[in-house]
């Protein structure tokens, strides 16, 4: 099935997570922090960093008053900057590459697309992955919001996730799905990657079909897809191994890899279609991660 014959849905919620993510097990007083969106519609979402959105809304309001330059302008405020802290007592903070990743979940068609950006953006497509949830009786409250307990093993990590039935999605941040109800909560059992929920758009449940609405419009936030969630075009279709293969030309040489997608990035209306943070945006590019989120499975 073609990508896009994926159908369009409209963002009925959004839910807000902070990432904390420890990329170097090296640098254990180090984590990686940053704010999350996941964008839910009927049937599919799409999770991002809440920096891609800033960036996204920033772009189109430097088009609005054609004021764009060729090449990549970066202008972020400091609330949505993911940052690298220190976690012992420490007072580091410095701002780390944010991620430029985006997941999008379709559970109609049970497809799942990586928007992956190296120098140019790829789409990977893939079936959604099957993640083997054990559920309990056991429940915690988020904001007054009741969720039951799941766990599974899932790319390499024993997960904690904690859903709400109440709120009939079955999406997730990351890759991870697949429940009776929307995933407000999740970590895996060495706390090095965790989701911790910290918000949701006021939704209002009607009782004709369970149709949910934001009661506050969506703002300027989600200008990164106009109010709706749907495949980007003009965009690079690869598949598992091609994009491993991109990127570990990228991980040999970074700087000729770059170069490359550069000089193979075609000219779009007088600036470069490239779709990564430009030399001086202030962030750490190259940084050492030896502690992926997604590991290797144990069989």
């Amino acid at each position: 099935m073609s990508c896009y014959a994926q159908t369009t849905d409209k963002v009925l919620a959004r839910v807000t997570y902070s990432f904390s993510h420890l990329r170097d097990t090296t640098k254990r007083d180090q984590v990686h922090i940053e704010e999350m969106l996941l964008m839910i519609g009927r049937n599919s979402s799409l999770y991002t960093s809440a920096f891609n959105v800033a960036q996204a809304g920033e772009i189109k309001r430097m088009k609005s008053k054609s004021t764009a330059r060729q090449g990549t302008f970066m202008s972020v405020s400091s609330t949505v900057r993911s940052t690298v802290s220190a976690t012992a007592g420490g007072s580091f903070e410095s701002i780390a590459m944010p991620t430029l990743t985006d997941y999008y979940f379709f559970s109609k068609t049970h497809k799942f697309y990586t928007k992956e950006q190296l120098g140019r953006s790829y789409l990977v497509e893939e079936d959604a992955p099957e993640i083997n949830w054990k559920t309990s009786n056991d429940t915690i409250s988020f904001s007054g919001i009741v969720c039951r307990k799941a766990t599974a093993y899932f790319k390499g990590r024993n997960w904690t996730a904690w859903y709400a039935e109440e709120i009939p999605f079955q999406s997730g941040p990351w890759k991870l799905n697949g429940l009776p109800g929307l995933i407000l909560e999740a970590y895996d059992d060495s706390r090095e990657v965790q989701f911790k929920f910290a918000g949701i758009d006021k939704i209002n449940s009607e009782t004709a079909g369970m149709q949910l609405e934001i009661q506050n419009c969506i703002n300027d936030m989600n200008s990164y897809q106009g109010g709706e969630i749907r495949l980007p075009e003009n965009i690079i279709r690869t598949d598992v191994s091609g994009i491993n293969k991109l990127k570990k030309a990228m991980e040999r040489d970074p700087e000729g890899f770059f170069k490359s997608q550069m000089d193979a990035a075609p000219l779009i209306s007088g600036r470069i279609a490239m779709s990564t943070v430009s030399l001086n945006s202030g962030f750490t590019i190259g940084t050492q991660e030896n502690n992926p989120i997604e590991r290797p499975e144990n069989k």
